[in-house]
């Protein structure tokens, strides 16, 4: 609603709303107080433009998803290990995939066939899966390590394990391709390396995220994304950060 010398936002109800609001797709924020719309200004470290949409400075985000590999095997496996989990071989083994060295080793084949950086997915995957330990929407014998199909109103996810012992590979690769078609404006299908097994490829906006930061719905500056939870792409950055000292 335009008012003299301000916009404001009513709900359905006729209740006029404050902060952050995502209005079709985009973000804008009301002045806690007046409920005016700002513009041109930086609010909790974000910054709003002239016509009031939430974006993000391109020098704030520059970790490229296509790129060259910053990791290695080697420093993926030794990631894990810091961490004290134990590799959960029982279940992961079904897929093919029976030790850490082995699913490290998955990541890092299909992210470089691909020109994804695999940092990028290893670390996406931990985020998702709390360390392979599951325990969400999505179960461990559905080798769907980024949460491919679990939505907001409790879908479980798609399920690989329809790939019998290729199902880990399969699993990786769907969150690969599924990485990419973010990355990429204009990607199809032919364009991948392998035949596309991410059932989901269709409905990505191609090349609305071509930087890690911008994998979640709030940091992008359309708002697109992958996941709606806030600092989901920096959150990833700090793994990333930490998988590459």
């Amino acid at each position: 609603c335009n008012l003299p010398g301000k916009t404001v936002y009513y709900n359905t109800d006729g209740k006029m709303l404050y902060k952050e609001q995502k209005i079709g797709s985009y973000y804008y924020y009301f002045d806690a107080v007046t409920g005016a719309m700002i513009k041109n200004t930086t609010v909790n470290g974000r910054y709003y433009n002239s016509e009031g949409k939430r974006v993000e400075k391109q020098q704030d985000a520059s970790h490229l998803i296509v790129n060259n590999a910053t990791t290695n095997v080697t420093q993926m496996v030794q990631f894990y290990k810091n961490t004290g989990n134990v590799y959960p071989a029982d279940k992961l083994k079904k897929g093919g995939a029976d030790s850490i060295e082995k699913f490290a080793n998955i990541y890092y084949e299909e992210a470089t066939a691909e020109g994804v950086d695999p940092a990028v997915a290893w670390c996406q995957s931990m985020k998702e899966t709390g360390w392979l330990r599951f325990g969400g929407q999505v179960k461990i014998e559905q080798f769907n390590f980024a949460g491919l199909g679990a939505t907001d109103n409790g879908a479980s996810g798609a399920d690989f394990s329809k790939y019998g012992e290729n199902g880990v590979r399969m699993g990786v690769r769907a969150q690969i391709q599924h990485l990419k078609a973010y990355a990429v404006s204009g990607l199809t299908e032919k364009d991948l390396k392998y035949a596309c097994v991410d059932p989901r490829f269709s409905l990505v906006n191609k090349g609305s995220a071509k930087y890690v930061e911008w994998l979640g719905t709030h940091e992008n500056p359309i708002g697109a994304g992958w996941a709606t939870g806030v600092d989901y792409g920096p959150d990833i950055i700090k793994l990333m950060n930490q998988l590459e000292r």
